[in-house]
């Protein structure tokens, strides 16, 4: 029988405590207050970045287990000694002869337990880096705006800008029909037929940092609301269209 001995702690875990405990620390440091009670500036830190170093021993123990076979059966009794004699009987004349036996003797169960372990050490080094928010690229805003062409067609823009307001140039953006929120929305609708999009609902944003396409809503969805999601990677923005 083999059991190993796990560690504790799982190696992700370690790590996660780790980070962690790393942005607690960064945290603090960065929520100290810039000047003291004297009004003379404080000693403000940063935390580039964090090496670590973690040993691994995983231990692991076998185990064997034996155990002799239990008392045989009894089968024929053992002669052990013969003792023939003659006891004569005056009155039938008779002779008889007696055998002795001897049982085998009884022993009883043992178990050995044989147990070897073996120690494996292993070294786990990194490093935690500190990156800047949207790894140092300026924040980016989406907007999405509706313009109504027809009773059942509308144009979607939507805008990507960064914190300077300048364009998101060639990024992807895309939209997407929200039918559970939109039939939320209706409390009388039971379905509503998926909108179609012309040229597409995914593209890239323009010089302008601009994404259109138009939509076509059924005849009759017309006097519902409907809700659109778009996004570009993590970020996201939503736009309802209603005749009512």
């Amino acid at each position: 029988m083999s059991q190993a001995n796990n560690s504790s702690l799982a190696l992700h875990d370690i790590l996660l405590s780790i980070a962690d405990s790393l942005n607690v620390a960064q945290h603090q440091l960065r929520n100290m207050s810039p000047y003291d009670e004297y009004g003379r500036p404080n000693t403000l830190y940063q935390l580039p970045y964090l090496d670590f170093s973690l040993e691994v021993i995983s231990e692991v123990v076998n185990e064997t287990e034996s155990t002799p076979s239990s008392n045989a059966r009894l089968a024929n009794p053992e002669v052990a000694q013969t003792a023939a004699f003659t006891k004569s009987n005056v009155m039938t004349q008779q002779s008889h002869q007696a055998l002795m036996y001897k049982l085998p003797t009884t022993t009883q169960n043992k178990t050995s337990n044989d147990s070897a372990s073996n120690k494996i050490t292993s070294t786990i080094s990194g490093r935690f880096v500190a990156v800047m928010p949207n790894e140092g690229v300026p924040q980016v805003f989406i907007v999405m705006s509706a313009e109504q062409i027809s009773a059942t067609a509308y144009t979607l823009k939507v805008t990507l800008t960064y914190a300077t307001n300048e364009p998101v140039v060639g990024q992807k953006v895309e939209i997407n029909f929200d039918e559970a929120t939109s039939l939320a929305l209706n409390d009388t609708a039971t379905s509503i037929t998926p909108p179609l999009f012309s040229p597409s609902k995914e593209g890239f944003t323009n010089g302008a940092g601009v994404y259109e396409t138009n939509i076509s809503i059924a005849s009759g969805d017309v006097n519902k609301t409907i809700i659109f999601v778009a996004n570009s990677g993590t970020i996201f923005t939503s736009v309802a269209i209603s005749n009512t």
